[in-house]
Formats: C-alpha cells, structure tokens, sequence
C-alpha cells in the first residue's frame, strides 16, 4: 500500500503520464475512481485468493516468486542467475 500511494501522490505532482496520455489529478484520487481506494479495497482480499487460486492443478506449472522488497526485484532483475528459485520462493 505504500508503494501504491506514493506512486500515486508522485504522478499528481510531477504529471508523469500513466498510460495513453492519461494522467493522475487530486481529483481523481480523491474519487470513487481512485486507484488508492481500489488498493484498500482489494488488497486482503486479493492476498488470500492468489495462493488458493495458484494451488489449482493448471497453474502448478508456474514458478511462482514473492519479491518482498523492492531490493528483491532489483536483484531478480540485475542479477537473476544469483538468485536461486525452487518452487514457490520468497527473496
């Protein structure tokens, strides 16, 4: 959720495009619409479906790997074969 809202609150001060052009307003985020709504929302619901869902026989041959930091993606990124990932892996 952190990551979320100071995405969020970054792109309605510097205007960073979103996609197509699209751009994030301090009216938009303080709406129905908003995309920090929609993360509280969904988050718990979601962090309790995906394992189950993942647990169904057409995905056990998917390599699932939980980044839990942003450091964690970096590495993944920069350096994957130092990385070691078996089954489900948490870095």
């Amino acid at each position: 959720m952190k990551q979320l809202v100071w995405r969020t609150f970054h792109r309605v001060v510097t205007q960073q495009e979103v996609c197509n052009g699209n751009r994030e307003s301090w009216k938009k985020i303080f709406s129905r619409d908003s995309i920090i709504l929609w993360g509280l929302q969904t988050y718990h619901r979601r962090r309790k479906e995906y394992p189950v869902l993942l647990k169904k026989p057409e995905y056990t041959h998917l390599q699932v790997v939980h980044l839990r930091s942003p450091q964690a993606a970096l590495l993944l990124a920069v350096k994957p074969k130092e990385v070691e990932i078996t089954g489900a892996a948490s870095i």
